[in-house]
């Protein structure tokens, strides 16, 4: 005798959609917010090259600027190298302490790129037919 197949999956219930498609709406709100904002900072920047003086994990970065005063920053990620390399700088001249960070694709644009698989991940969950695998306890 054998016991019949069951199906372990059911669809998404709508609050799950719904819960689904605001974190959707969050991260894709702030991916767009974040690619305004750098864009918009990439437009008034000014871009020099400084050289990382050490790098334990996030390099410390020190640049002149056009008025001639010389800045140190931290780049929190998107930055490799070693001590004495070179390294491209953009920052906004009136701000530079506050807005330095290194011209590289990844540092200025990685972190826009690491959040929008989330939130088109959940997007496709919810139109496409997400559904739930039903084990355990709780299933």
């Amino acid at each position: 005798m054998t016991t019949p197949s069951r199906n372990d999956w059911r669809p998404l219930r709508n609050w799950e959609k719904v819960a689904v498609s605001v974190v959707a709406t969050v991260v894709l709100a702030w991916a767009l917010v974040q690619t305004y904002q750098t864009a918009v900072f990439l437009a008034r920047c000014s871009r020099t090259t400084g050289v990382i003086i050490e790098n334990s994990g996030h390099p410390l970065i020190l640049f002149t600027t056009e008025a001639g005063a010389s800045v140190q920053f931290v780049q929190n990620g998107g930055a490799v190298g070693k001590p004495g390399a070179p390294m491209p700088v953009a920052y906004d001249p009136s701000d530079p302490m506050g807005s330095a960070r290194a011209d590289t694709f990844f540092a200025l644009w990685g972190s826009i790129l690491g959040v929008l698989p989330i939130g088109l991940g959940c997007l496709a969950v919810v139109f496409l037919g997400g559904e739930i695998k039903t084990t355990g306890r709780f299933g």
